[in-house]
């Protein structure tokens, strides 16, 4: 589970700057989309990275993040496109 602070710190984020995505791959936080503030990209990644290690590691999905929750949606082997 990701820290409760590393979640706070997202959705903060997202009340300055609006909602985030936080695309993976292969459990590797790579592309960061939204109306980020200044030099977050960097931020918004690291913590994405840590929410994918606890909650769909290995696999491919993406992050959303709002002001009020952080999601995580991955794709399930076998379900098709």
């Amino acid at each position: 589970m990701p820290s409760p602070e590393v979640l706070e710190a997202l959705k903060a984020l997202a009340r300055l700057s609006g909602p985030l995505a936080v695309a993976f791959v292969r459990g590797k936080a790579e592309r960061v989309a939204g109306p980020l503030l200044g030099g977050h990209h960097a931020l918004v990644q690291e913590a994405a990275q840590e929410v994918v290690d606890a909650f769909a590691p290995g696999r491919d999905g993406i992050v959303l993040v709002s002001p009020e929750r952080v999601r995580v949606a991955y794709r399930e082997e076998g379900l098709g496109a």
